[in-house]
């Protein structure tokens, strides 16, 4: 019994052995196989390989994008909260104004006034900010899905050129299942694209809105 099953185990050993090296042989294969492709060939690949690269420069971007606007949204609450101590600060000054003369009371409850008109401002900040870590979120969906397609297309464009030099019926079932990649990235892109045309909408109504707010204390 002992003896069968270490005669298993090392057959299992041995198995694996062989299609290790197997796929270590047409892995090299491959990579001959571009070496022997044409130069326009060549060039297809290497420009998609290029275009694979920056769609990841463009990705890191976009998450750098993402966490900033987080800090952004949290220095837009500070803001807010320096505005609303303003406004605690008018309203105790009107109490003691109203121990006072009619003038001291007019005026702290002016600057109660003034210091409530600053608090639209810093909250048409926040909810822009918070609108923008939607967009920004997005942003990084769209350039995912691009990095992804991006990759499809350098995967089919090789397997398209090596099978031009040795086409089999498993090259072109590998060839089809890359070009089925690329299309179901594509869906993904589209999809992707839509949601963030759709916050960034969002987003600049936000920002239209925290501007208008802004506009009294400018001019001020």
């Amino acid at each position: 019994m002992t003896t069968r099953i270490l005669f298993s185990l090392l057959l299992s050993s041995v198995a694996l052995s062989v299609g290790c090296a197997n796929s270590g042989r047409h892995a090299e294969s491959n990579e001959a196989m571009v070496e022997r492709l044409p130069a326009r060939d060549r060039t297809r690949i290497d420009d998609a390989r290029a275009e694979r690269d920056r769609r990841g420069d463009e990705l890191a971007a976009a998450k750098q994008d993402a966490v900033r606007s987080r800090s952004e949204l949290e220095v837009a609450k500070k803001g807010l909260e320096v505005a609303e101590a303003r406004v605690a600060k008018a309203q105790a000054s009107v109490h003691v104004a109203e121990s006072g003369s009619t003038d001291e009371l007019e005026a702290a409850r002016d600057a109660l006034t003034e210091a409530q008109a600053g608090l639209a401002a810093p909250r048409a900040e926040i909810g822009w900010r918070a609108c923008d870590i939607v967009r920004r979120d997005e942003g990084v969906h769209v350039a995912g899905r691009k990095h992804e397609l991006a990759s499809a297309q350098v995967d089919a464009i090789t397997a398209r050129a090596v099978g031009g030099l040795d086409r089999t019926s498993t090259d072109s079932t590998q060839l089809e299942l890359h070009e089925k990649r690329v299309r179901d990235c594509e869906k993904e892109l589209a999809l992707a694209q839509v949601q963030f045309d759709a916050a960034a909408r969002e987003c600049t109504l936000a920002e239209d809105a925290y501007k208008a707010s802004a506009e009294p204390s400018a001019k001020g």
